[in-house]
């Protein structure tokens, strides 16, 4: 075969590279700290929503710092990182109160623990308010109740007492022993009302509307065409509000002799 017969492998180089050599596609940072924070400002608005204020304080912070990265404030809404941290705390207050107050019933001090029970609601109506979020404060409420009602039979049952003692030092014996018998009824009725408001005994009313859960972020994957980042992996319970979303990887090799110059981005 004469060397006039065989192909043109330039003509193939060149056509084989006019296909192939496509520009790779170059993410916006901007864009991909804007996608973060749209999807950390939700998360934190779905642990707002489960009453898990420590979380959404956490997730809220990394939103704003993708925010500010992207430039573009108008990307959160809601309580900011700062009122929410003031939320976490007073949530954790009001369940101090909660635990005080059932050690409190369980030694038998109802007057101690009803006081702790209305600290545990003014201080997650506090959380509630500074997270802007629904009421939580209910079974705090439902217990202080409770709590309320056992002081007031357990005072009955004093006066049951004191008056039984007044008619035993007049002799009249058969009297005294119907007002200790009333003071037994309304001392029974103090204990059932006691346990009812014991934060976390079986016995404790619930109130189903005002249930706090723990939100767990196992996955957090941005819904862009930003792919290639990893986030997978990614959990709140380490949150790094130092995340830098420019760390990705596009793909493009920068000693390869690419000319990124040569399309227009």
């Amino acid at each position: 075969m004469a060397a006039s017969d065989l192909p043109n492998f330039n003509d193939i180089v060149d056509t084989f590279l006019d296909e192939t050599n496509e520009p790779i596609p170059v993410l916006d940072p901007a864009e991909v700290h804007a996608a973060a924070a749209e999807e950390l400002q939700e998360l934190a608005d779905q642990a707002i929503d489960a009453g898990d204020y420590s979380t959404a304080a956490a997730l809220r912070e990394a939103a704003e710092v993708e925010a500010d990265e992207a430039g573009d404030s108008s990307l959160l809404h809601g309580a900011d990182s700062i009122d929410l941290g003031t939320a976490a705390d007073a949530q954790a207050d009001a369940q101090w109160y909660a635990q005080q107050q059932a050690e409190a019933v369980a030694e038998g001090d109802y007057e101690k623990a009803q006081e702790l029970s209305e600290a545990a609601v003014e201080s997650q109506q506090d959380a509630d308010f500074f997270a802007v979020g629904g009421d939580h404060s209910g079974q705090a409420e439902a217990e202080a109740y409770q709590l309320g009602q056992a002081v007031e039979q357990e005072a009955e049952a004093e006066w049951y007492v004191d008056q039984a003692a007044s008619w035993a030092e007049a002799g009249a014996y058969d009297t005294a022993e119907t007002y200790l018998a009333e003071a037994a009824e309304h001392q029974a009725a103090a204990d059932d009302h006691a346990a009812w408001g014991q934060h976390g005994s079986p016995d404790a009313v619930v109130d189903p509307t005002s249930t706090v859960e723990d939100f767990a972020v196992t996955d957090f994957s941005l819904g862009t065409d930003a792919g290639v980042i990893d986030t997978s992996a990614y959990d709140v319970g380490s949150i790094d509000t130092g995340y830098d979303a420019t760390s990705y990887d596009s793909g493009f090799d920068s000693s390869s002799s690419y000319d990124s110059t040569s399309f227009d981005v």
